[in-house]
């Protein structure tokens, strides 16, 4: 066994520390450190201050390798001595906790192999019971750090944890201490053997007083490379609760994981992380404009790689709570904290599997007269995933809640619900599966006497690639924030809805192409003060083959409900939705290199309350043919209850048809039957714009058609393996929309 102690070790052994170093027959080496406790304050001696805990640091096979196959090193800092009353009446602060250390390494070879730091920072010391001066303790800061190096077939294991130390509570009339920070790293690499990271920290909660003391912050480092060997790479942190106060709550600690590098060459890879902010401090005020303390942010950034191994890599990061406000009036809830999260995970030849999940912390409520609630959090989350033999992507994010302001009579108002995105890419080169899902949720507004707060906007956006997959889906699902209510009877005013946006798009040489855009709006807040918008909604699709593009969109505005849905397929046949919702708006499009080219449907069903709205909806496909060709629209049919007006255009490169109607009866005619045709006066790339224009301001108002669009010929590599492959969509039915396709011919076809 080699030397164990630091000078520094060394130092604080001198100093008072308990120490202890326990050896085995198998080759581990455990230290344990304990760092003094600081000596409590003296009556009219230094204010009456208590003395600090004693810092302190310990390395096993760190600082000095040595030949052991196991080492630990265990390390707590002292706590902060407690504060007296001097003799003029005022209070001693508390000392602050002492800061801990500990490093462990292992290095050998001839076994498995572990090296384990543990890192407790001592609590700060609670002051003297009266006076301005009597500050609490700050909490000791926390530090592990591990690092493993095996050979051969070795396995290895590298373990870093720390907490840090609690903030001590102040007088009624002074500031508590600060929660201890807590940091870790752990790093790692083997050949052929398993390497397993991990490291669990925890920030020092702050202590309570006039102004409540911040949380620690909790943040960790790791990465790790193997051979063939499985990695095993797991971080959970943990900010610290911010304290409550008198005066001002104080902020949560924030969490934090960066795995920039877990790397193999044929080894699997599994990578789990979490982050979690610290809850703000809530604040019980004798005064007015005082503040609870925000949520802690979480944040995780992950990147695994591997050259030939599959790859499972999940993140989850949620913020922190804002604290709750309650006292005198005009007081302020505390933000929520915000959440980001970012995976990613590549493997040249495997499966790779990403998943990103986050969550805004919830807004504080204000629960006296004209207090606001804090708003919701929001943030991102985004996950990526290649590779060779398929690869699937999820994005999830949900925006922090609104704080209430249940008892505001005047002035105060819900806090807002937080925004949020969700991004999912996957892309595979071989003939695999190919999915990416993202789904956001806006938060919902805080109710309020007064005002309600307004939702979150929520954008989800998908894309799916694959060089030979078979069957490639890209999935975006948005939904925004419902706005709060407004709760007086006689002037409540509810807040807005959140927008949605969902973009989807899915790509492969191949011949089975799907992308799907849904958003609906956030619905307006109850209220009495005058109509409240609700959010609009917002999708587009794209399909992509070698050979042709199609792009759906579809737009429904703010006013009553909104949703929106946008299909975009190649060679896949696709069910519509079996009716129109008020303040729906659909745009699906079907393509196929057989007769007919494509098919399409637009809708839209209105959803205002009588006042003047404008829906939009449209279809494109982009083709080429070898020769000129004319275009042929096979007008399938169109019903609904209603519009002020409706505009229908098909828009090629060399020309267009475009109608209005403002009678329903014309419209009806004029979808029921019969061609339209466009020449393409010329070779090479094509393109046909379908689009749907419908403005009304009538309940039940509404219209919807489908058509088949159809040339002789494009140009599509292989065509032949087309043949036996099933286009189009089912009808829509239902709610008075589009009923059963007519044969009469078109009296407007040209």
């Amino acid at each position: 066994m080699q030397p164990l102690l630091s000078h520094g070790l060394i130092r604080a052994l001198t100093s008072g520390a308990v120490f202890l170093v326990g050896l085995s027959a198998a080759g581990a080496v455990t230290v344990t450190l304990t760092g003094g406790n600081g000596a409590d304050g003296v009556l009219g001696v230094n204010g009456g201050a208590g003395d600090p805990g004693q810092s302190v640091s310990a390395s096993a096979g760190y600082l000095v390798p040595n030949t052991d196959l196991a080492n630990t090193a265990n390390v707590r800092g002292g706590n902060g001595g407690a504060g007296a009353d001097d003799l003029s009446g005022s209070a001693g602060p508390g000392g602050a906790g002492g800061t801990a250390t500990a490093s462990a390494g292992a290095q050998a070879s001839g076994g498995a192999l572990s090296a384990t730091a543990n890192a407790w920072g001592g609590n700060g010391g609670d002051p003297g019971e009266f006076g301005s001066s009597g500050y609490g303790g700050a909490g000791g800061g926390a530090f592990g750090h591990s690092i493993v190096t095996a050979t051969g077939a070795d396995d290895a294991a590298a373990t870093a944890n720390a907490t840090g130390g609690a903030g001590a509570p102040g007088t009624f009339v002074s500031n508590a201490g600060a929660g201890g920070i807590a940091y870790s790293e752990a790093h790692g690499s083997s050949d052929s053997g398993s390497l397993t990271l991990t490291a669990t920290n925890a920030g020092g909660g702050g202590g309570s007083g006039d102004q409540g003391g911040d949380g620690g912050y909790a943040s960790s480092k790791l990465s790790g490379t193997t051979g063939a060997g499985h990695l095993v790479v797991t971080s959970h942190m943990t900010g610290g609760g911010g304290g409550y106060g008198d005066t001002d709550g104080h902020a949560g600690g924030s969490a934090s994981t960066f795995i920039d590098t877990a790397q193999s060459g044929s080894g699997a890879i599994d990578l789990n992380a979490t982050a979690t902010g610290g809850q703000g401090g809530g604040v019980v005020s004798d005064e007015s404009y005082a503040h609870a303390g925000d949520g802690g942010a979480a944040n995780i950034v992950a990147k695994a790689v591997s050259a030939s191994g599959d790859i499972t890599a999940t993140g989850a990061a949620t913020g922190g709570a804002g604290g709750v406000a309650s006292g005198m009036a005009y007081d302020q809830g505390g933000a929520g904290g915000e959440a980001n999260a970012n995976i990613s995970a590549s493997t040249s030849s495997g499966h790779a599997t990403a998943s990103a999940t986050i969550a805004g912390g919830a807004g504080g409520a204000g629960q006296s007269p004209a207090d606001t609630g804090g708003a919701g959090g929001g943030g991102a989350a985004i996950a990526s995933a290649t590779g060779g033999s398929g690869a699937s992507a999820t994005a999830t994010a949900t925006g922090g809640a609104g704080g209430d302001s249940t008892m505001a009579i005047f002035m105060g108002g819900g806090g807002a619900g937080g925004s949020v995105s969700a991004t999912a890419a996957a892309a595979a080169s071989s003939a695999s599966p190919v999915s990416a899902v993202s789904m956001a949720t806006g938060g919902a507004g805080g109710v309020s006497v007064e005002t309600g707060g307004d939702g979150g906007d929520a954008a989800a956006s998908s894309d799916a690639t694959s060089g030979g997959s078979l069957s490639v889906t890209s999935s975006a699902t948005a939904l925004g924030g419902r706005g709060g209510d407004g709760l007086d009877p006689g002037f409540g005013a509810g807040g807005h809805g959140g927008n949605a946006t969902a973009h989807a798009s899915a790509a492969s040489t191949a011949m089975s192409v799907t992308a799907t855009a849904t958003a609906t709006g956030g619905a307006a807040g109850a209220g009495v003060a005058g109509p409240t918008p609700s959010g609009s909604a917002t999708t587009q699709s794209v399909a992509h083959t070698s050979f042709a593009t199609v792009t759906a969109n579809a737009f429904s505005p703010g006013g009553g409900p909104a949703s929106s849905l946008a299909i975009a397929a190649i060679g896949a046949p696709v069910a519509a939705p079996p009716a129109v919702d008020a303040g729906q708006t659909i745009a699906i499009g079907v393509l196929s290199p057989e007769a007919p080219l494509g098919s399409v449907m637009l809708a839209a069903g209105y959803g205002g309350e009588g006042e003047s709205l404008t829906y939009e909806a449209s279809l494109e496909f982009a083709f080429a043919t070898l020769h000129p060709e004319t275009l042929t629209l096979t007008l399938l049919g169109g019903d609904g209850g209603g519009f002020d007006s409706l505009t229908f255009s098909a828009t090629t490169g060399f020309g267009s048809i475009v109608e209005t109607f403002h009678s329903l009866v014309d419209a009806e005619a004029f979808f029921a039957g019969g061609e339209l045709l466009l020449d393409l006066a010329a070779a090479g790339p094509q393109d046909l714009l379908v689009s749907l224009s419908l403005t009304a301001s009538h309940v039940g108002d509404g219209f919807g058609f489908s058509l088949d669009a159809a040339v002789p010929e494009i140009a599509v590599p292989e065509a032949s393996a087309w043949a036996m492959l099933l286009v189009g969509f089912v009808g829509v039915a239902g709610a008075g929309l589009l009923r059963a396709r007519r044969s009469a011919p078109c009296p407007h076809a040209n």
